[in-house]
């Protein structure tokens, strides 16, 4: 039998003895657990055309077409690669506080006044560049890509980061915010 710690449990294993670099997941309700996460913008090798619809009028910016270290790939300063991915993972914990609708979901059901908060957060572990036209232009797979630039994946979710490919752009964010420039 082994006995592994859990915070301030306990917990009995009488099968196969498991690895000393075993992470287990605590059963004290307590605990907020934190998903470590890399973020990953894939760019070309150089500079690329991209159409783009300025609020009706078509016109074409020279770019690398996803965020880059020091702007939004179409040269806006003020946004760059890192303060996107800060804002993804601050979203994704905003939408853990803010999870009614999931808690709610039988209406003939009493529920308390506000749902259990959520023990779960995401936190930002690195950002990362990769130029790379095959990676950009997915002419390798997905596995490819993750076994090429995942890191510690065995500890550590990764999050691709692709740009449009497939349609023109509207605007100045890669999801279509109508911002003329």
């Amino acid at each position: 039998m082994q006995i592994i710690s859990c915070g301030v449990d306990e917990i009995e294993i009488n099968n196969n003895p498991l690895p000393s670099s075993y992470l287990p997941i605590c059963p004290n309700p307590d605990l907020i657990r934190y998903v470590r996460v890399n973020m990953h913008f894939l760019l070309p090798e150089q500079v690329i055309q991209i159409p783009i619809n300025n609020c009706g009028n078509p016109i074409n910016v020279l770019s690398l077409g996803n965020f880059t270290e020091k702007s939004d790939g179409i040269g806006n300063t003020d946004r760059n690669g890192y303060t996107r991915a800060e804002n993804i993972i601050k979203r994704a914990n905003q939408e853990l506080d803010e999870n009614d609708d999931q808690w709610r979901k039988n209406p003939n059901e009493t529920y308390p006044a506000s749902p259990p908060e959520v023990k779960v957060r995401f936190l930002l572990n690195g950002v990362y560049f990769h130029r790379d036209n095959d990676a950009y232009y997915r002419n390798i797979t997905s596995t490819a890509i993750y076994n090429t630039y995942g890191v510690d994946v065995k500890h550590q979710h990764q999050r691709f980061l692709f740009a449009y490919l497939s349609a023109q752009w509207s605007g100045i964010w890669n999801r279509g915010n109508k911002v003329c420039i």
